[in-house]
């Protein structure tokens, strides 16, 4: 096991990273968030695919790329 710090830095100089999870596990949603977070500090640009939602969370999608909700995981 890595810590996040070590495995940003191994991640960091690829240009694909897939993290892998169980849809229901909050530690491996704190674990995409924090190799984001890791990322994100490096300078790295950010691109999320997510094909989980249903129809009926739409707005919630838009909400979220119009950088509504940014404050809440910062």
């Amino acid at each position: 096991m890595v810590d996040i710090a070590t495995m940003v830095d191994g991640v960091s100089g690829v240009p694909v990273v897939f993290i892998g999870e169980q849809h229901d596990s909050a530690a491996d949603h704190k674990l995409q968030l924090e190799v984001l977070k890791g990322l994100e500090a490096k300078g790295k640009l950010i691109a999320i695919g997510m094909e989980m939602f249903e129809s009926t969370s739409q707005r919630a999608v838009h909400n979220w790329v119009a950088g509504r909700y940014r404050k809440m995981i910062s």
